[in-house]
Protein backbone atom coordinates (compact mmCIF):
# COMPACT_ATOMS: atom_id res chain seq x y z
CA UNK A 1 0.00 0.00 0.00
CA UNK A 2 3.17 2.56 0.65
CA UNK A 3 4.19 2.05 -2.98
CA UNK A 4 0.89 2.59 -4.34
CA UNK A 5 0.61 6.26 -2.40
CA UNK A 6 4.44 6.60 -3.01
CA UNK A 7 3.82 5.67 -7.10
CA UNK A 8 0.32 8.48 -6.97
CA UNK A 9 2.12 11.07 -5.25
CA UNK A 10 4.79 10.76 -7.74
CA UNK A 11 3.13 10.89 -10.89
CA UNK A 12 0.94 13.54 -9.82
CA UNK A 13 4.39 15.52 -9.12
CA UNK A 14 5.27 14.55 -12.51
CA UNK A 15 2.02 15.48 -14.14
CA UNK A 16 2.49 18.75 -12.58
CA UNK A 17 5.75 19.61 -13.75
CA UNK A 18 5.39 18.35 -17.17
CA UNK A 19 2.58 21.26 -16.97
CA UNK A 20 4.85 24.21 -15.90
CA UNK A 21 7.22 22.81 -18.46
CA UNK A 22 4.81 22.81 -20.86
CA UNK A 23 3.61 25.92 -20.42
CA UNK A 24 7.15 27.93 -20.47
CA UNK A 25 7.67 28.53 -24.48
CA UNK A 26 3.63 29.59 -24.80
CA UNK A 27 5.13 32.57 -22.92
CA UNK A 28 8.49 32.77 -23.92
CA UNK A 29 7.32 32.75 -27.28
CA UNK A 30 5.51 36.23 -26.81
CA UNK A 31 4.64 38.02 -29.72
CA UNK A 32 7.04 40.47 -31.09
CA UNK A 33 6.83 43.29 -33.87
CA UNK A 34 8.97 42.73 -36.45
CA UNK A 35 9.53 45.68 -38.73
CA UNK A 36 12.67 44.12 -41.58
CA UNK A 37 12.94 47.67 -44.03
CA UNK A 38 11.23 50.49 -45.45
CA UNK A 39 11.75 51.97 -48.96
CA UNK A 40 10.25 55.76 -49.59
CA UNK A 41 10.70 58.29 -52.60
CA UNK A 42 8.40 61.49 -54.19
CA UNK A 43 5.17 60.01 -55.50
CA UNK A 44 5.10 58.38 -59.05
CA UNK A 45 9.33 58.01 -58.38
CA UNK A 46 11.11 54.76 -57.58
CA UNK A 47 11.40 54.00 -54.00
CA UNK A 48 15.00 53.58 -52.61
CA UNK A 49 15.54 51.72 -49.57
CA UNK A 50 15.97 53.84 -46.53
CA UNK A 51 19.04 53.43 -44.09
CA UNK A 52 18.22 52.32 -40.23
CA UNK A 53 20.13 53.46 -37.39
CA UNK A 54 17.77 52.75 -34.14
CA UNK A 55 14.14 53.33 -35.09
CA UNK A 56 15.25 56.55 -36.84
CA UNK A 57 15.18 55.62 -40.31
CA UNK A 58 16.57 58.57 -43.01
CA UNK A 59 16.38 58.90 -47.09
CA UNK A 60 15.78 61.58 -49.75
CA UNK A 61 12.98 62.54 -52.31
CA UNK A 62 12.71 64.65 -55.04
CA UNK A 63 12.68 68.06 -53.83
CA UNK A 64 9.44 70.13 -54.98
CA UNK A 65 7.43 67.19 -54.89
CA UNK A 66 4.17 67.52 -53.76
CA UNK A 67 3.70 63.67 -51.83
CA UNK A 68 5.62 61.00 -51.13
CA UNK A 69 5.12 57.40 -50.92
CA UNK A 70 6.02 55.03 -47.95
CA UNK A 71 6.85 51.14 -48.09
CA UNK A 72 7.11 49.53 -44.67
CA UNK A 73 7.94 45.69 -44.96
CA UNK A 74 7.12 43.52 -42.03
CA UNK A 75 7.43 39.83 -40.54
CA UNK A 76 4.40 37.92 -41.43
CA UNK A 77 1.22 38.57 -38.71
CA UNK A 78 2.43 42.16 -38.10
CA UNK A 79 0.57 45.29 -38.23
CA UNK A 80 1.54 49.13 -39.26
CA UNK A 81 0.37 52.05 -38.12
CA UNK A 82 1.17 55.74 -38.96
CA UNK A 83 0.53 58.91 -37.42
CA UNK A 84 -2.09 60.76 -40.05
CA UNK A 85 -1.46 64.28 -40.45
CA UNK A 86 -4.44 65.33 -43.38
CA UNK A 87 -7.34 64.68 -41.22
CA UNK A 88 -8.81 67.37 -38.65
CA UNK A 89 -7.18 65.80 -35.59
CA UNK A 90 -4.05 63.99 -36.14
CA UNK A 91 -4.53 60.33 -35.90
CA UNK A 92 -2.67 56.99 -35.58
CA UNK A 93 -4.44 54.89 -38.67
CA UNK A 94 -3.79 51.34 -39.56
CA UNK A 95 -2.45 50.85 -42.55
CA UNK A 96 -3.53 47.63 -44.65
CA UNK A 97 -0.43 44.99 -45.29
CA UNK A 98 -0.55 42.76 -48.28
CA UNK A 99 1.47 39.69 -47.74
CA UNK A 100 4.04 41.50 -45.76
CA UNK A 101 4.06 44.77 -47.32
CA UNK A 102 2.21 48.40 -46.13
CA UNK A 103 2.21 51.07 -48.62
CA UNK A 104 1.34 54.96 -47.16
CA UNK A 105 0.64 56.72 -50.33
CA UNK A 106 0.27 60.42 -51.42
CA UNK A 107 1.67 61.81 -48.25
CA UNK A 108 1.63 65.40 -48.01
CA UNK A 109 5.09 66.84 -48.19
CA UNK A 110 3.85 70.47 -46.65
CA UNK A 111 1.42 69.00 -43.67
CA UNK A 112 4.28 66.12 -43.05
CA UNK A 113 7.35 68.81 -43.37
CA UNK A 114 9.52 69.19 -39.60
CA UNK A 115 11.26 72.50 -38.57
CA UNK A 116 14.44 71.93 -40.78
CA UNK A 117 12.23 71.32 -43.89
CA UNK A 118 12.35 67.87 -43.91
CA UNK A 119 9.24 65.41 -44.17
CA UNK A 120 8.86 63.56 -41.15
CA UNK A 121 6.99 60.45 -41.23
CA UNK A 122 5.94 58.38 -37.31
CA UNK A 123 4.79 54.68 -37.69
CA UNK A 124 4.65 52.01 -35.62
CA UNK A 125 4.61 47.88 -36.21
CA UNK A 126 3.30 45.39 -33.89
CA UNK A 127 2.39 41.60 -34.00
CA UNK A 128 -1.31 40.84 -34.74
CA UNK A 129 -1.62 39.03 -31.63
CA UNK A 130 -0.23 41.92 -29.15
CA UNK A 131 -1.72 45.10 -31.27
CA UNK A 132 -1.06 47.22 -28.27
CA UNK A 133 2.91 46.38 -28.36
CA UNK A 134 4.28 48.44 -30.61
CA UNK A 135 7.65 49.04 -31.91
CA UNK A 136 7.60 52.99 -33.44
CA UNK A 137 9.93 54.57 -35.97
CA UNK A 138 10.87 58.14 -37.58
CA UNK A 139 11.42 58.55 -41.25
CA UNK A 140 12.83 61.83 -42.42
CA UNK A 141 13.12 62.31 -45.69
CA UNK A 142 15.32 65.29 -47.11
CA UNK A 143 14.41 66.78 -50.24
CA UNK A 144 17.07 67.20 -52.64
CA UNK A 145 17.29 68.26 -56.14
CA UNK A 146 17.34 65.75 -58.99
CA UNK A 147 20.07 65.28 -61.16
CA UNK A 148 20.22 66.63 -64.58
CA UNK A 149 23.56 65.35 -65.25
CA UNK A 150 23.29 63.29 -68.62
CA UNK A 151 26.88 62.33 -68.68
CA UNK A 152 27.37 58.76 -68.60
CA UNK A 153 30.58 57.55 -66.61
CA UNK A 154 30.25 53.38 -65.83
CA UNK A 155 27.39 51.19 -67.27
CA UNK A 156 27.24 47.11 -67.48
CA UNK A 157 26.04 45.12 -69.78
CA UNK A 158 25.11 41.55 -68.33
CA UNK A 159 26.99 38.80 -69.37
CA UNK A 160 24.54 36.27 -69.11
CA UNK A 161 21.86 35.50 -72.02
CA UNK A 162 18.94 32.65 -71.57
CA UNK A 163 21.19 29.48 -71.01
CA UNK A 164 23.80 31.16 -71.88
CA UNK A 165 26.99 33.38 -70.26
CA UNK A 166 28.78 34.76 -72.54
CA UNK A 167 32.77 34.58 -73.12
CA UNK A 168 35.59 37.29 -73.50
CA UNK A 169 33.20 40.20 -72.28
CA UNK A 170 35.48 43.15 -72.37
CA UNK A 171 34.91 46.40 -70.52
CA UNK A 172 33.36 49.38 -72.16
CA UNK A 173 35.38 52.12 -72.78
CA UNK A 174 33.37 55.63 -72.91
CA UNK A 175 34.67 58.45 -74.64
CA UNK A 176 33.65 61.87 -74.97
CA UNK A 177 31.06 61.13 -78.14
CA UNK A 178 31.34 57.16 -78.23
CA UNK A 179 30.81 54.10 -75.90
CA UNK A 180 32.55 51.02 -77.52
CA UNK A 181 32.37 47.25 -76.45
CA UNK A 182 34.47 44.52 -77.59
CA UNK A 183 33.10 40.77 -77.38
CA UNK A 184 33.69 38.06 -79.46
CA UNK A 185 31.97 37.53 -82.92
CA UNK A 186 30.50 34.25 -82.24
CA UNK A 187 29.54 35.10 -78.15
CA UNK A 188 26.17 35.43 -78.64
CA UNK A 189 23.58 32.77 -80.17
CA UNK A 190 19.87 33.82 -80.27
Amino acid sequence: MNKSKFLKKSLAMLLALMLVVAMIPLSAAAASPNFQAAYAAATGDTQGRLDQEGNTLTGSYRSGAASVDLTVIVGEGNLVYYTNKSTAATTDEQVPVNGNKATIQNLDTKLYANADGNVEIQFSVADASAASVRDNYTVVLKPVDASTDTEITDFELNRVMPNNEIPNWEKASIGVDFVSVTMPYDSVNS
